[in-house]
């Protein structure tokens, strides 16, 4: 997080909790984005299996790129 300004993050935490994303991708986006959390750990935090969160991961971001959120 050292390396964005305080607008930057303060737009990445309004892009990670977009209403036009689910909830769960809404959280595993914020912990991965602003958290820096490894998909291992957002995965033990939502008792899945990690090929579950990584998908979340790529849905949210993919959605995002579509919608230009």
């Amino acid at each position: 997080l050292a390396r964005f300004g305080g607008d930057d993050r303060l737009r990445l935490l309004f892009t990670c909790c977009h209403p036009a994303l689910a909830p769960a991708a809404q959280a595993t986006l914020a912990l991965r984005t602003l958290c820096g959390l490894g998909v291992r750990e957002i995965a033990r935090a939502f008792v899945e299996p990690e090929v579950t969160t990584a998908q979340r991961l790529v849905r949210a971001k993919r959605k995002i790129a579509a919608a230009r959120i």
